[in-house]
């Protein structure tokens, strides 16, 4: 056999073996649980983007395509270059190569690109949202009030609210935007969320 058969089949098992484990969804990679080789990634920030053989990456859950890291996710066989992101930081890539009975560890540390974070408070007043979660950017930042994100970039945000489990609230998610801006020195937003009557008042954010 020529090494350029030989070559040619290898490609030709490995794409075999990504569409066995993975699945393309409007352009993005779902790889189902505990499919192929696990690689452990370890990240800095711990909420970042990542893409796969320049591929988005999506969890089976649909976080928005957000990775909440420490994480293991599951890759086929060969060698997978890799690339992470988060606004307000420079990217990185890795190159892993896996073989079977292999695991891998990525640790990426990205670095700040932006000189100045916006400390952000989400806080609720009055009744009990228990069943509420709140989501910034699709995904960037999420979890019941109150939410503190020490990292948020200077402009635009999205705010969504979200209620789970609760029969009489099956809803469209409440949307918002707020401008986190640097101010003079004090680089903290509160965002306040109460309930006026039977309607929701959110103080901060302007609905949309």
């Amino acid at each position: 056999m020529t090494p350029l058969l030989r070559n040619s089949l290898l490609i030709a098992l490995n794409l075999a073996i990504w569409s066995l484990n993975g699945l393309m969804v409007n352009g993005t990679v779902r790889l189902s649980a505990k499919s192929g080789i696990p690689l452990l990634i370890q990240s800095d920030p711990e909420r970042i983007k990542l893409s796969i053989d320049a591929r988005p990456w999506q969890a089976e859950d649909n976080d928005g395509g957000w990775l909440q890291t420490p994480a293991t996710i599951y890759l086929p066989e060969g060698q997978h270059k890799m690339l992470v992101e988060r606004p307000g930081y420079g990217p990185q890539q890795f190159k892993v190569l896996l073989a079977p009975g292999d695991s891998a560890v990525i640790k990426p540390e990205l670095e700040k690109q932006v000189e100045t974070f916006i400390e952000t408070e989400i806080v609720t007043e009055g009744d009990s949202f228990e069943n509420l979660t709140l989501v910034v950017d699709s995904g960037l930042a999420l979890g019941p009030a109150p939410l503190e994100i020490d990292n948020l970039i200077p402009g635009t945000h999205l705010l969504e609210l979200r209620w789970r489990g609760v029969e009489g609230l099956r809803k469209k998610p409440y949307r918002c935007v707020f401008n986190a801006a640097i101010v003079g020195t004090n680089n903290t937003l509160k965002i306040t969320i109460k309930k006026s009557g039977k309607k929701l008042k959110v103080t901060g954010c302007k609905r949309i």
